[in-house]
């Protein structure tokens, strides 16, 4: 198992300290818009598989089941952050690797290849 402290990009704060400067302005789609298809869909997607869209007083706890699922949440944007930063870091790893076989490939001369 990989130690906690090495499971984020190698120079990096910890992730759950890190301080990042305002958002810039964009041309790109804004989030809410997204966000509000999402909820479209998944309140479809609902109706179907439960007959109902979701209401108050259903029977269930809204606290525990808000809780659980930011508990999945949270474990699922730690397992991204995980996989991005071994990605990173592998493809670090792959790009210094090319750099040496370039080098490697330079220094050879044609006679060398036949």
């Amino acid at each position: 198992m990989t130690e906690p402290s090495t499971c984020y990009r190698v120079g990096d704060e910890h992730p759950a300290t890190v301080k990042q400067s305002p958002p810039t302005e964009s041309r790109h789609i804004p989030i809410v818009w997204l966000v509000t298809h999402d909820l479209e869909r998944r309140a479809a997607e609902g109706r179907v598989k439960y007959g109902t869209l979701l209401r108050g007083f259903n029977g269930h706890d809204a606290l525990t089941d808000a809780y659980q699922e930011a508990l999945d949440l949270v474990m699922y944007l730690r397992q991204l952050m995980y996989e991005q930063s071994a990605l990173a870091a592998e493809n670090t790893r792959l790009k210094a690797e090319i750099v040496q076989l370039k080098e490697m490939l330079e220094k050879r001369t044609v006679d060398d290849l036949k």
